[in-house]
């Protein structure tokens, strides 16, 4: 797949379906993971916090010792965001908008997997290492092939994203003015469907 297909494929299949669910998807995650969450607090006062496709900030709410600043293709998703008080911008993994070495640190949590081939994620992760200061600390994570309670039979796989039903109310009230609060994740069934993004499955 050349670089021409495979932008066409993420527009497609990453960028447009985040924009479309984004307020389902932000009610959905409501903290960061106890491994980000470790190495967040673990950062030192006042560093300079890059979270490269911050979706709605649920990362950075760890990170206020910090000065933080977000960026991340979905430009609803960056607005939740800001609606939170962070510094959010709309960027590409592939060229951020920083100067080379400006950043102490950074995170890139569930998103090189959405690049649609090998050779453009390891160039999301040249352009992150580029922006990161020497002896900056990166924190960088991806799907898992094997995950508890499913397998995935090949890594690049098309995801569905399920519309909880029970979530559908607090979409459109946070899409109407106001970020609300989600104190749980629910699972199950929902009614709607529509395709995610294409996430790489890294064991």
């Amino acid at each position: 797949m050349d670089d021409h297909e495979a932008s066409r494929k993420e527009a497609e299949f990453v960028h447009n379906v985040y924009e479309a669910i984004a307020s389902h998807f932000s009610v959905t995650r409501y903290k960061p993971w106890p491994q980000v969450e470790k190495f967040l607090k673990s950062l030192p006062k006042g560093s300079v916090l890059g979270d490269i496709g911050c979706g709605n900030g649920k990362c950075l709410t760890v990170a206020q010792h910090c000065f933080c600043v977000g960026v991340d293709r979905s430009t609803n998703l960056t607005k939740i965001c800001a609606s939170r008080g962070f510094e959010a911008g709309v960027a590409d993994n592939l060229r951020l908008p920083f100067r080379t070495g400006c950043l102490d640190h950074a995170i890139s949590i569930a998103v090189i997997h959405h690049l649609a081939t090998p050779q453009r994620r390891v160039r999301a992760l040249q352009e992150i290492l580029r922006v990161l200061r020497v002896g900056g600390m990166f924190f960088v994570c991806v799907w898992a092939l094997e995950q508890d309670g499913r397998r995935f039979d090949q890594q690049d796989v098309l995801i569905p994203w399920q519309l909880q039903e029970r979530y559908s109310a607090k979409a459109k009230q946070q899409k109407a003015g106001g970020v609300e609060k989600t104190k749980g994740q629910g699972k199950g069934k929902g009614r709607g469907k529509e395709t995610e993004a294409k996430d790489l499955q890294s064991g």
